[in-house]
């Protein structure tokens, strides 16, 4: 079983528990952000969030089952292309707000500080996740750049709920962080199927 398997790898530091809280986390905290926004159209976020959240959990599959080569390969490609795909729909969220000024809504206080919060948390464990684990394993880099990822999407969602309830108008500074994220995400995609042959 999956729960086996997994027991066994953080037991011969195959994988850390670290890791493991790490993914139980970014799910809570995606689940929590799409509870939030699910009435607006920043839900849209959660997108990419789940495509990252996909990435990392088959990287935990590749590690604990050893995969052959071929596996090895089709996995990581398959992985690259979920970056890349959640990068694509990450800019083409930017593009829309842009042209129809769509993330506009207002949140309380309590929504804004409690994505602030998730925000922060999810850096934390991307920088932990950094300085923790530094294995060559394909598998692990491809981790670690979701989780970076993942937190840079955190704190836009932060910027532009906290910045609703102050009053503030965050448009055009959202619209480029939320474009260099995008991008930064199509091109780390790429950067994952092209390294293969470089482990």
């Amino acid at each position: 079983m999956f729960l086996d398997k997994l027991r066994t790898a953080v037991k011969s530091k195959k994988i850390s528990i670290f890791t493991v809280v790490g993914i139980i986390i970014s799910t809570f905290s995606s689940l929590n952000k799409l509870f939030i926004l699910y009435n607006s159209f920043a839900v849209y976020l959660c997108f990419f969030n789940i495509l990252l959240i996909i990435t990392k959990i088959e990287c935990i599959y590749g590690i604990i089952d050893n995969d052959n080569e071929a596996l090895y390969y089709a996995r990581n490609i398959v992985n690259g292309i979920l970056v890349l795909c959640a990068g694509i729909s990450f800019v083409i969220y930017t593009v829309i707000v842009l042209i129809f000024r769509a993330y506009h809504e207002e949140y309380t206080r309590f929504e804004g500080l409690y994505l602030a919060t998730l925000a922060f948390v999810e850096i934390v464990i991307a920088i932990i996740f950094f300085v923790k684990d530094r294995q060559k394993s394909h598998y692990l880099k491809t981790m670690r750049i979701s989780n970076l990822l993942l937190a840079f999407s955190a704190l836009l969602t932060a910027q532009i709920s906290i910045l609703s309830f102050t009053g503030n108008d965050s448009y055009l500074g959202s619209i480029i962080f939320g474009m260099v994220i995008g991008i930064s995400s199509i091109g780390c995609g790429i950067y994952i199927i092209l390294s293969l042959n470089m482990d």
